[in-house]
């Protein structure tokens, strides 16, 4: 069997860094025949690897990869391609594409994954947890509190949309919260 690309990606740092990881997995014949190595593309015969991270307003920034991957140990099934930390990262559907080249045979290997960033609205709901806190003892806690259940609601909606493939419900709820978030000044 050929290379099965397979990646993963996660924020840290409060969203300020994005994780990509190779899940591959090294060639094992009976339990990993897709992996790395073996009869398949060996790490170190890599000539070229890119990461493209192409952000919810449809801008792609290209990563070089190439060293990287070529100098890659594989530990526990996956090694860290990169941690991006030069872009902001505003909420929304990103798209990270994986690609691979070995020239001298020739071959190319690549994977898209997409990911929702919630990171910004997450903050949002929970600074309105916190505040209303403050709001109890004024005559309008019942509306804030109206605002923050609806806005912890949609986002909750918006997470479940994503996970069941449906995109453009997602980014419509998500600029839901985002309203409410903007109407009641608790932006990330």
């Amino acid at each position: 069997m050929a290379l099965e690309l397979k990646i993963s990606a996660c924020f840290k740092e409060k969203c300020t860094k994005l994780e990509v990881s190779d899940i591959t997995g090294a060639y094992n014949g009976s339990t990993n025949p897709t992996g790395w190595g073996g009869s398949n593309l060996h790490l170190a015969n890599v000539d070229t690897a890119t990461l493209t991270i192409t952000s919810p307003s449809g801008i792609a920034v290209n990563y070089d990869v190439t060293a990287a991957v070529q100098g890659a140990a594989i530990v526990n099934g996956s090694f860290i391609i990169d941690t991006i930390d030069d872009i902001t990262f505003n909420d929304g559907i990103y798209s990270i594409k994986y690609f691979v080249e070995d020239v001298s045979v020739p071959l190319e290997h690549e994977v898209t994954v997409k990911m929702f960033s919630t990171c910004k609205a997450d903050c949002c709901v929970e600074k309105m947890k916190t505040k209303f806190k403050e709001e109890m003892c004024g005559c309008d806690w019942l509306t804030y509190w109206d605002y923050y259940k609806q806005a912890e609601a949609l986002l909750y909606a918006a997470k479940s949309a994503f996970a069941c493939g449906k995109e453009a419900q997602a980014t419509d709820l998500l600029n839901q919260v985002n309203k409410i978030c903007s109407i009641q000044k608790c932006c990330c």
